[in-house]
């Protein structure tokens, strides 16, 4: 009988076979650096081409990204102090905000003091 038919009927076997793989397979999750730095020797001029498109386009994609969580999370706070003014055509007559809906000059004045 050979190896392979003892191995397949068999289940101790292969336990025992199983235990010995593992122990000498490293598991890991991801690549190691040596194994990146030596990808670009393993693939085709091709894959190659498609591998720096790809890559530019995830780098292209994470800064657009990046920008457009900045500009939408963005909140503009006023500096203290300082200075308003605005151009008003015309003269208040009253600033009373009760009388404020008589003249567009009233009603702007009340809205900023009040």
């Amino acid at each position: 009988m050979s190896f392979f038919k003892r191995l397949r009927q068999d289940p101790t076997m292969q336990d025992l076979t199983k235990k010995m793989v593992l122990s000498v397979v490293k598991t890991r999750a991801f690549p190691s650096w040596k194994q990146w730095q030596h990808l670009p020797r393993t693939l085709k001029p091709k894959e190659r081409q498609l591998a720096s498109g790809a890559l530019l386009v995830m780098i292209l994609s994470l800064l657009f990204l990046g920008g457009r969580y900045i500009v939408v999370h963005q909140t503009l706070v006023p500096a203290v102090g300082g200075e308003y003014s605005e151009a008003l055509i015309g003269t208040p007559q009253l600033i009373n905000p009760l009388y404020a809906s008589l003249s567009d000059v009233d009603a702007d004045l009340s809205r900023l003091i009040f």
